[in-house]
């Protein structure tokens, strides 16, 4: 099982390799948003960014990149996203809708919350 590991400067980076490795996946790391618009990008078993959130005009892969990243786990690629990297590129518009998700802002201190 092929994976790509995606990070930008994440202190995670070496773990979830490591975690990923005992899993049996072999894994290819790279710093370099713009590896999801190579084109092998459809054969890999999972894709996993360790991206954070970028404004608008920092975002570190180009529009055709996500474009190849989007076809790639519409074609059957597995997406495993951390954190912020669920919402990594606010731009990319099929990639909210990809990963289900938009963030607005962590919620002040800490509160109570139910979720439903």
């Amino acid at each position: 099982m092929r994976l790509l590991l995606v990070e930008d400067d994440s202190m995670i980076g070496e773990s979830v390799r490591k975690a990923l490795r005992q899993d049996g996946f072999t894994v290819e790391a790279s710093n370099d948003a713009e590896r999801f618009a190579a084109p092998d990008l459809g054969d890999l078993s999972l894709i996993v960014p360790l991206i954070t959130h970028h404004p608008t005009q920092d975002m570190p892969a180009s529009a055709e990149a996500i474009r190849n990243l989007v076809a790639a786990v519409r074609s059957g690629v597995g997406f495993g996203a951390f954190h912020g990297s669920a919402v990594a590129f606010p731009a990319a518009v099929d990639y909210h809708f990809m990963t289900g998700a938009q963030w607005v802002q962590h919620p002040g201190n800490i509160i109570d919350y139910r979720v439903h």
